[in-house]
């Protein structure tokens, strides 16, 4: 496999976190956000590459992640945030006005809630 899968996987995140900071801007043009519709997508269609050629081969080129484990928020990324994008962008507000943290807190109580029950 060696240093290049890796290097790939780094890339991969570095191209998340591009993606990242274009939700984080105060604006978006209509440009802006088909360009990130299409950058969301290339990003999960690359993280869910799959291996080519055979399995132990010396030409075989592994793949990075496996299609179960594209989350929910990929999902959401590629099918409904540049919907949202325009529909804040006609309202003058944008993504960096928002936070999920009180969501996912509160599904952490319900996570560590469950699991102390059984």
């Amino acid at each position: 496999m060696g240093p290049q899968r890796g290097i790939t996987i780094e890339n991969l995140w570095r191209e998340f976190y591009q993606l990242y900071e274009i939700l984080r801007k105060p604006f978006h043009t209509e440009e802006e956000i088909l360009k990130f519709e299409d950058d969301a997508k290339n990003w999960v269609r690359t993280f869910c590459q799959p291996t080519i050629g055979r399995m132990n081969t010396a030409t075989m080129i592994p793949g990075l992640y496996r299609k179960e484990d594209v989350t929910p928020y990929m999902h959401m990324l590629t099918m409904h945030v540049p919907h949202f994008l325009r529909q804040l962008k006609e309202k003058g507000l944008s993504f960096r006005l928002f936070s999920t943290s009180s969501i996912e807190k509160k599904n952490h109580n319900q996570v560590k809630f469950i699991y102390f029950l059984n």
